[in-house]
């Protein structure tokens, strides 16, 4: 909105690497608000500033009685077509997902007491909405008994039971240890154990 706005106001080309913090964020956005009223408002604006007014209030106090015509910005239109891109989203998940449970999965149990550093791509996570993320693209999971990457795969994260779902891979637990290596997932763990249902665990 920021890149927008600049562009309109000041013929200024989008600076995507440039983001502005704290100040300097301030005054591009003070200037903006300022030229606005500039360009909509015949009163003595600058005045009302002087005297210890807030531009954004000016403009508001301008235009608290306009009556917008919500009907021209089709708001029930957008929000039915969101549904609809919702929905199919979400089919599209649970089809890979059905397809990922059928073609066999691997649990992991998570520590519940340990920090763990994730990395991925947040414009590919579903919320399936029962405490299940679905991550596509990749996941990096950094703990202190070591490291999980998926690329190019799904991987289901059950924030409620604390298991890490992956697509079946060889598991094979040597002295606590766990090392597994290929085209779209790297296991490297210590300290962990194998259940009697397969299921690895993260002590």
């Amino acid at each position: 909105m920021e890149q927008k706005a600049a562009l309109a106001l000041f013929g200024k080309d989008p600076e995507p690497g440039l983001p502005r913090y704290g100040w300097s964020r301030q005054y591009a956005y003070g200037a903006a608000v300022c030229h606005l009223l500039e360009a909509t408002l015949d009163a003595n604006w600058q005045g009302q500033v002087e005297q210890g007014a807030a531009p954004t209030q000016v403009l508001c106090d301008a235009f608290e009685d306009e009556e917008a015509d919500l009907c021209q910005l089709n708001l029930e239109g957008k929000l039915t077509t969101e549904k609809r891109r919702v929905e199919e989203l979400r089919a599209q998940v649970m089809t890979q997902l059905n397809d990922l449970q059928t073609a066999g999965i691997t649990r992991i149990q998570l520590p519940k007491a340990t920090t763990i550093r994730r990395s991925f791509n947040p414009t590919r996570v579903t919320s399936l909405g029962d405490g299940r993320l679905v991550y596509q693209g990749f996941l990096i999971l950094q703990l202190p008994s070591g490291t999980i990457s998926v690329r190019d795969d799904l991987a289901v994260e059950d924030y409620e039971s604390g298991f890490l779902m992956l697509r079946r891979f060889p598991v094979r637990v040597s002295d606590g240890r766990l090392s597994y290596q290929s085209a779209t997932l790297s296991v490297s763990l210590v300290e962990v154990s194998q259940t009697a249902q397969g299921d690895i665990v993260i002590e």
